[in-house]
């Protein structure tokens, strides 16, 4: 695996400029999924994060369903590491939706740090990192 840029206190990375700053080899037991810019609505997050990392059948298309599965690779053969990137913020509008969702993404990642077997890294655009910081700040009270 390789080196990933400059994260935050909440184990999430950002990408300068473009996507090419994320280096992520194409090798089997990697999964990628990009979450595009735009996304506005819960609904539509859910689904494309399920298509892009191939969600098992019984995935719920919810938030407790996501944390779940965000959880347990099994379904992903000979899973080593899973990337998940943002290319905007999703669900800038509904500001209680997103930060839901960064806490999910958040716990994912705390959780498979304790994993030596697997890897999750979550990257979004460096010009939100300030948003996400502030919105999960805020959350913890800070």
């Amino acid at each position: 695996m390789t080196p990933t840029p400059a994260g935050d206190q909440f184990g999430f990375h950002y990408f300068s400029t473009t996507l090419d700053d994320i280096a992520v080899p194409d090798e089997p037991g990697i999964y990628v999924a990009r979450v595009p810019l735009g996304i506005d609505r819960k609904s539509m997050l859910l689904r494309t994060v399920a298509r892009e990392l191939k969600f098992p059948d019984y995935f719920g298309c919810n938030f407790d369903a996501l944390e779940d599965c965000l959880r347990d690779f099994s379904w992903l053969p000979d899973c080593r590491q899973v990337v998940i990137i943002h290319t905007g913020l999703p669900l800038r509008w509904n500001r209680a939706t997103l930060v839901a969702y960064l806490q999910i993404l958040r716990d994912a990642v705390a959780f498979w740090k304790a994993d030596p077997q697997l890897r999750l890294d979550v990257y979004f655009p460096e010009p939100v990192r300030g948003e996400i910081v502030r919105y999960l700040a805020d959350e913890w009270g800070d």
